[in-house]
C-alpha cells in the first residue's frame, strides 16, 4: 500500500504524478501512444480501404452508446473491488486487534497465579506470545499465498520500508522473499510439525489455546471460568477475522464480469482510433484524444485488478507485512517491567528507590515474578498487621 500525502488542492495534487510506485500510469501509456499513433495515421491520410472513414462512420451515436455501457461497466467493477479491498482492511485489523486483546487478558488474569505456578510465570508469557506472534506470521503467509517457513526468522526488520517489497522488481512471477520475525523465532519442531500442515494458522492457534488450558490447569490465568471463556471468545473473534479475511483472499472476482470488461475493452480500444479520426480534422487532436481515452478506460480497469485481490503481489496490496512488525512489538510491551508487574504504582516506587539509593544487584530481583510477588505480599501483610494493632 503506497502511503502518500494527502492532497487539500489541485496543485498539491500534481504531486501523485511523481509517484510511480504503485501507478497504472506506466502500464498505460505503450498501448495508449499506439492507439494515438494509428489515429493519427488515419487522419494523415493513410487509409487501409477505400472508403474514407468519413462515409463509414455517418455518425459517432452508436459507439457513444457502446463506450457508456463499457464505462458505467467498469466504474461498477471499480467500486465492487474497492469493497473487496477495504473489507480485507477491516477482516484483517480485527484480526490483530483480538489476537492483542485476547493476549492482554490472559497475561492480566495470569498475575493472579500462585504457588508453584507463580515460579513459571514468566515463562508462560514468553510461550504465549511466541505462539501469538507465530499465529499472526503464518497467517499473513497464508493470506499471501506463500508456504515459506524459511523466511520465519527470530531477528527484528532494521526499518518498515524494507516492508515495501513489492514493487518494479518483484512480480508474481518472481515472488520476493523477505525475513518475517518471530518473537522467539520458530523451532525446528514447530517447523517440522508445520511444514506439511494445509491450515497452519488453525494448527498453531490450537496450540495457543491449549497453551492456556494447561496453564490454568497449573495454577496459572486463575479466575472463573466464565471470565477465562473472554480470552477464548477473542482467540475465536480473531479467528473469525483471518477466515474471512481468507474468503477475500481465496475467492476470485466473478469470472463472467471480468471477461465481459475485458472483451468490451478490447473492442473499445480497437474501435477507438478509427471513430476519432473520422470525426477529427486536426491529426495532433486526434492522437490526444484517443490516447486519453484509450488510458481512461484501460486506467479504470487496471485499478480494478489492483483491488480486486489486496493481498497479492503488487505495490498497493495491504500492508501485512508492517502491520505484522507493529503487533509484534505491541506483544513486547505486554512483556514489559511496566505491564507485568502486579502493581503499578509499587513498580515505580520500586524504580524511584533503585535510582536514589537502591543498591545495583537489587535491580533484576526487583524484575522477577517472584520477586515482584513476595514484595506485594509482605506490603499487604504489613498493612493487615497495622490495621489490627489499631
Amino acid at each position: 500500500m503506497i502511503d502518500y500525502p494527502h492532497q487539500t488542492s489541485l496543485f498539491q495534487g500534481l504531486r501523485l504524478l511523481l509517484i510511480l510506485q504503485g501507478s497504472v500510469l506506466p502500464r498505460l501509456l505503450p498501448l495508449a501512444i499506439t492507439t494515438g499513433f494509428i489515429s493519427w495515421a488515419f487522419v494523415s491520410g493513410w487509409q487501409p480501404t477505400s472508403t474514407p472513414l468519413k462515409d463509414i462512420f455517418t455518425h459517432p451515436y452508436a459507439h457513444q452508446v457502446f463506450a457508456l455501457s463499457v464505462g458505467y461497466g467498469l466504474v461498477m467493477r471499480c467500486n465492487l473491488a474497492y469493497n473487496r479491498w477495504w473489507e480485507a482492511m477491516g477482516h484483517v485489523r480485527m484480526m490483530f486487534s483480538k489476537f492483542n486483546d485476547a493476549i492482554a487478558q490472559c497475561i492480566a488474569f495470569d498475575h493472579l497465579a500462585e504457588g508453584d505456578a507463580l515460579l513459571t510465570a514468566d515463562d508462560f508469557r514468553k510461550q504465549l506470545v511466541h505462539f501469538c506472534s507465530l499465529l499472526s506470521a503464518v497467517a499473513m503467509q497464508s493470506l499471501q499465498h506463500e508456504d515459506n517457513l524459511d523466511v520465519l526468522v527470530a531477528e527484528p526488520q532494521p526499518t518498515s520500508d524494507t516492508y515495501r517489497r513489492r514493487g518494479w522488481y518483484c512480480t508474481s512471477f518472481n515472488r520476493c522473499d523477505v525475513r518475517v520475525e518471530v518473537l522467539g523465532g520458530l523451532s525446528t519442531a514447530e517447523k517440522a510439525l508445520l511444514k506439511d500442515d494445509g491450515d497452519r494458522a488453525h494448527t498453531v492457534n490450537s496450540w495457543l489455546i491449549r497453551c492456556i488450558t494447561v496453564r490454568q490447569r497449573e495454577g496459572g490465568v486463575a479466575v472463573p471460568p466464565p471470565i477465562l471463556s473472554r480470552v477464548y471468545q477473542e482467540l475465536s473473534n480473531a479467528m473469525l477475522g483471518f477466515n474471512s479475511a481468507m474468503k477475500v483472499a481465496t475467492t476470485p472476482f466473478p469470472f463472467p464480469y471480468a471477461q465481459l470488461n475485458v472483451i468490451q475493452v478490447c473492442m473499445l480500444v480497437a474501435t477507438c482510433p478509427l471513430i476519432v479520426a473520422a470525426f477529427t480534422e486536426s491529426s495532433y487532436l486526434s492522437f490526444l484524444l484517443t490516447a486519453l481515452t484509450v488510458m481512461g478506460f484501460q486506467g479504470l480497469t487496471e485499478v480494478a485488478c489492483d483491488l480486486e485481490s489486496p493481498f497479492v503481489s503488487s505495490a498497493n496490496e495491504l500492508p501485512l507485512n508492517v502491520m505484522h512488525d507493529r503487533f509484534n512489538r505491541n506483544l513486547e510491551l505486554l512483556l514489559s517491567p511496566a505491564y507485568i508487574s502486579h502493581n503499578y504504582s509499587v513498580l515505580v516506587s520500586e524504580l524511584d528507590e533503585q535510582e536514589v539509593g537502591g543498591s545495583a544487584d537489587s535491580g533484576p530481583a526487583m524484575h522477577s515474578a517472584v520477586a515482584r510477588r513476595s514484595y506485594v505480599a509482605e506490603q499487604e501483610g504489613q498493612k493487615k498487621g497495622g490495621s489490627l494493632a489499631a
